[in-house]
């Protein structure tokens, strides 16, 4: 079979952080078999609504994952995104 797509398509890198209920990880053997991650359920960040915090508590990474430079950065910008969704002004990481 052949997949055809048209259109433009967003190829630059990026990070994204999803929601520990998306949908989108509910079929935890097609994620598995996808990108060979397997998920489980971690609470992992909470908002201080009084003081407009994000709070994170912690990040795992996946064993052999080398953090770099790049990928600190690029968190970090995940986190304030996410940070204003959640109406906070400021990320607090408490590692």
């Amino acid at each position: 079979m052949q997949v055809v797509r048209s259109g433009n398509v967003d190829r630059k890198k990026r990070l994204e952080l999803i929601a520990p209920l998306d949908p989108f990880l509910w079929d935890k053997s097609l994620i598995a078999a996808l990108w060979d991650f397997h998920y489980s359920w971690e609470i992992y960040t909470s908002a201080d609504h009084p003081s407009r915090t994000l709070q994170v508590k912690n990040i795992w990474f996946e064993p052999g994952v080398r953090e770099t430079k790049e990928m600190q950065v690029s968190i970090e910008r995940a986190l304030t995104r996410f940070a204003r969704f959640n109406d906070c002004e400021k990320v607090e990481r408490k590692q």
